[in-house]
Parts: structure tokens; sequence; C-alpha cells
């Protein structure tokens, strides 16, 4: 296998209820199906997902695919923007019958303004939401963590595309500090 077909295969191992879990889209059900608003067209119902086959349908957009298909279809992206969100990492590409993969992306630059860096601070902070029901809820209770009762949105939020980099976003927990 090529290092490619590897990165692919590393894309669509994602399960589609962690992606859809690591946007902090909502769907209800418990079992093989869930459903809810369709996060781009709306609607109450058009949108859901099977857990078991790893598959998505929105009736109004009228958009089916695996998992890979659904960050296409939610970030408007090619198929290999999709598998670089999905693994984390770039494209491999070949160079001289050698496959390598691509770097990411350098760091933000870190800035000394600090009006600048607190403001993005507050920024991210009013984008999050409070963690039930997300990923950073599962990531806690996980660790047999229980989230005392008054914290989630006012001191934990999670954060479903937290910004990392230029063109790098990832899931994140955000705890307020003062």
């Amino acid at each position: 296998m090529t290092d490619r077909q590897d990165w692919i295969d590393g894309a669509r191992a994602v399960r589609i209820e962690a992606e859809i879990g690591r946007r902090g889209i909502r769907l209800v059900g418990k079992r093989k199906s869930r459903c809810g608003p369709c996060p781009k067209c709306g609607g109450d119902d058009r949108f859901s997902i099977n857990t078991v086959r790893g598959v998505f349908n929105c009736r109004g957009c009228k958009a089916a695919g695996d998992v890979i298909a659904l960050v296409q279809f939610l970030d408007d992206c090619t198929f290999s923007e999709a598998c670089e969100t999905l693994t984390g990492k770039g494209r491999p590409v070949e160079r001289r019958g050698v496959s390598v993969v691509r770097p990411a992306p350098p760091p933000l630059p870190v800035t000394s303004d600090t009006d600048n860096t607190r403001e993005l601070a507050r920024g991210l902070w009013r984008e999050a939401v409070p963690i039930e029901g997300t990923l950073a809820e599962r990531y806690l209770s996980g660790r047999g963590l229980v989230v005392p009762e008054g914290v989630s949105g006012r001191v934990l939020r999670f954060h479903p595309s937290c910004p990392f980099g230029p063109g790098v976003r990832h899931p994140c927990m955000v705890a307020l500090f003062r």
C-alpha cells in the first residue's frame, strides 16, 4: 500500500459521529441512526447519519456520502483538504519515487501585543459553547471526571474549530482564566 492510500484510509477510519461531535453538531438518537437540522440548509430533521455504515444524508441539500464527503460538504473543500482535516496531516506527495508527507503549516507567531491577544481570547470564548453533548464532555467523562454544576458554559466551554495556525483548526476545550 502507498502512503497516500494509508492517508486516505486514515481519514476514512474517523468515525462519522466523532466528526459530527468535533464540530458541535447536535443530533438526536443514540443508536445507529441520528438526525437533526442540517448544518447548511437548516430544517428540523433533514440531516442524518448512520453510525454503523459511517454515512450521512441531507434530504434538503441532496448530499450524502462517507465521512470524507461529509467534511467536503460542510467545509466546501476538496477531497485532499477533507483528508487533511480528518487526519491532521498534509497530503503525501511523491518526490523522486519516495513518498513524503507535506509538512504542517508553521504555528502562529507569538505576539507581545497584549491587547490583541486578549481580544483573540475573548473572541474564542464567545464562539465556544457549553460542553454538554460535545467531545469535551465525552473526553472528561472517559477519564472519570464529572463537571460540577455551574461550571459548563461559565468556566469550561467547547470550541469545535479552534485556530492553531494558518489554516489549522482543531476542536478544543476552553477554560476561563482570570
